[in-house]
């Protein structure tokens, strides 16, 4: 009798436990595969930018300064040069890489480069030192150029991209970042070559605050920011013909020339997310 009931509650064992493996319908079966799939591979978001910015420049920055006192110098001379207003505009391109490192917190890096700043100026001047007379008319050129690397972040207040890379609506954020900047300034040039420009190396930092929406091409979007942006260039230096070490002080005094280039920005972008 027990020979008999063993084999009998061994088959109701294995029916027990193999039926609702054939019971699952054939979307709870892939449902499964999907999550055991989805749990091995994390999608990672990334995103591609290209931005221009805009910005007016204090009008007490060291350039305007040193022309004033330049001037007035070649005044006491019977001398004139102009014009007295400085460089009042930064007009910035930039390209980006970033990376979703949170669902709302994105890092980035890339690189600046600023359309060259120049002033024209009508130089004229008539000196006489004792028996020595000089007179010249000529036009120079005051020219600055300006590259950088940063490094920043921005985090989504509200509608950041979806864990496919997409952006659904409008988003709004706000970041912050630094970076080195590298500023070339050919001053006062007047064709000849008998020194280097001057350059100098500095750190800038911003703070920002925008928003972006996507525009259905290609799955891109535009962005806007505004932002505050530091940073000030001094200790200009260059060498001359004879290898000499030049300086860039203002006259009547030790002080070296700076150039502050802080102010207010305003960014436009154009952005391609992706994912992998």
């Amino acid at each position: 009798m027990l020979r008999r009931i063993v084999p009998v509650v061994a088959v109701l064992f294995l029916m027990t436990a193999v039926a609702p493996v054939f019971a699952q319908t054939e979307d709870e079966i892939v449902a499964k595969y999907l999550q055991k799939a989805e749990k091995k591979h994390k999608t990672k978001v990334g995103f591609l930018s290209a931005n221009f910015s805009y910005g007016r420049l204090a009008e007490d920055n060291g350039y305007r300064q040193f022309n004033f006192a330049a001037t007035s110098d070649l005044s006491t001379l019977e001398g004139l040069a102009g014009p007295t207003e400085g460089i009042f505009r930064s007009k910035q391109f930039g390209l980006d890489f970033g990376m979703m490192l949170a669902p709302k917190m994105a890092v980035k890096m890339g690189f600046e480069y600023w359309l060259k700043m120049s002033t024209d100026i009508n130089v004229d001047y008539d000196m006489s030192i004792g028996v020595l007379e000089v007179e010249d008319m000529y036009q120079s050129e005051s020219e600055v150029s300006v590259y950088g690397f940063r490094l920043g972040f921005d985090y989504y207040l509200l509608n950041p991209p979806d864990r496919y890379g997409k952006l659904n609506n409008l988003a709004v954020k706000v970041g912050a970042g630094g970076g080195m900047y590298m500023a070339s300034w050919d001053f006062w040039q007047s064709g000849d070559a008998e020194s280097d420009p001057l350059k100098a190396n500095s750190p800038g930092f911003w703070v920002q605050g925008g928003v972006e929406y996507p525009i259905g091409f290609f799955d891109m979007a535009v962005a806007a920011d505004l932002s505050y942006f530091y940073l000030n260039f001094s200790g200009f230096e260059s060498y001359n013909a004879s290898s000499g070490d030049l300086q860039l002080t203002y006259p009547g005094s030790t002080d070296e020339i700076e150039l502050d280039f802080s102010g207010l920005r305003g960014k436009v972008e154009l952005k391609k997310f992706f994912s992998w």
